[in-house]
């Protein structure tokens, strides 16, 4: 029983070992905006890719001082959906959104989560005037997904700050991070009720010699 209780402790220090995830918040200050530049389709950073995914394919446009993405500021034609993803379709986490309402926006975005296709996160928000963040759910339905996207008939504001999370602690240039944290596996529980198992059945025999 012995070998039994140190093989165990062995699995459970692999499963257990923590996947390293950093905080990371893309500003767009590191992104070398031109002021009013209009954007085809969607603009790329060293951390994001934001793309209109439906509706008028140049109505977004680069503006400074802040820095930051103008989503739909020609009303001739509505954006009605915005992709936010990571290059090469990496899987990150979304922590929230710092969005500023341009025209007193007349109806709330929904903002959904992709993972694999499919939809595991979804609610709705309304885009705040003054600057503000929007915050995502925290039951973890926007944790390691492919894709974001917001959508509303007529989408119109700053899209100032993004912070999101990346596991595996691959930082890269342009963003802000903050002190990498762990995350354990989703194998780790499953693994210590096995070893709890195991060590209350090499106990109890001991406690009736």
């Amino acid at each position: 029983m012995e070998r039994i209780i140190v093989s165990a402790c062995v699995l459970i220090w692999v499963a257990c070992a923590p996947v390293w995830a950093s905080d990371q918040v893309e500003t767009f200050e590191s992104a070398d905006f031109d002021n009013h530049a209009v954007v085809t389709e969607q603009r790329a950073t060293d951390l994001l890719v934001v793309s209109i995914a439906s509706g008028g394919s140049q109505n977004m446009k680069e503006v400074t001082g802040p820095a930051a993405l103008f989503v739909g500021f020609d009303p001739s034609a509505p954006v009605t959906e915005l992709s936010i993803k990571r290059p090469e379709d990496q899987r990150f986490t979304l922590k929230r959104l710092t969005l500023t309402d341009q025209f007193e926006m007349d109806e709330e975005v929904r903002i959904r989560a992709f993972r694999a296709g499919e939809v595991v996160g979804d609610f709705t928000a309304t885009v705040p005037w003054p600057t503000g963040d929007v915050v995502m759910p925290t039951d973890g339905s926007f944790r390691s997904v492919d894709e974001v996207r917001l959508s509303a008939k007529d989408m119109y504001f700053y899209l100032e700050d993004i912070a999101f999370q990346l596991e595996g602690g691959n930082e890269l240039n342009g963003g802000q991070s903050a002190e990498p944290i762990p995350v354990l596996r989703s194998s780790s529980l499953a693994v210590l009720v096995i070893l709890m198992l195991l060590v209350l059945a090499w106990i109890r025999p001991r406690q009736m010699t």
